[in-house]
């Protein structure tokens, strides 16, 4: 079993809420594999109200995440940057997180991860202890 972790973080503007994750491999020797990357830019005025408020981005993302990965990967922990702005932003609630990784979860024994929320200037930080396995 391989495990891998997804990492979570935003960038808000006048205009746009900007959601970027990067999906990175856990074990020791491959600690520094980033599987995959990238981000999703919406326009605020065009999304469904409490579309940013529910975190319903970021749980499409795990969805697809999930889906995109076979059985001998297993997701171990979801870290959320804090949001920018909280009046446009919000992490999504735990249970909509567990709630989405049970429905992609190939495996329904699984455990579910460690969801945590960080402040957005340690996630660089956090990002950087840990490719280089500190």
């Amino acid at each position: 079993m391989k495990y891998y972790r997804i990492n979570f973080n935003n960038k808000i503007t006048d205009e746009t809420v900007t959601i970027r994750y990067k999906v990175i491999l856990e074990e020791p020797e491959e600690q520094k594999s980033i599987m995959q990357f990238g981000s999703a830019t919406f326009q605020i005025l065009s999304a469904p109200d409490n579309y940013f408020l529910m975190g319903q981005a970021a749980l499409q993302i795990i969805r697809m995440i999930n889906l995109g990965m076979d059985d001998s990967y297993c997701l171990t922990h979801v870290t959320f940057a804090s949001s920018q702005n909280q009046d446009i932003l919000k992490v999504p609630k735990r249970a909509a997180v567990e709630s989405a990784i049970r429905e992609t979860n190939l495996d329904p024994n699984a455990p579910l991860p460690a969801i945590d929320i960080v402040k957005q200037n340690l996630m660089a930080l956090c990002q950087i202890l840990l490719m280089n396995n500190l």
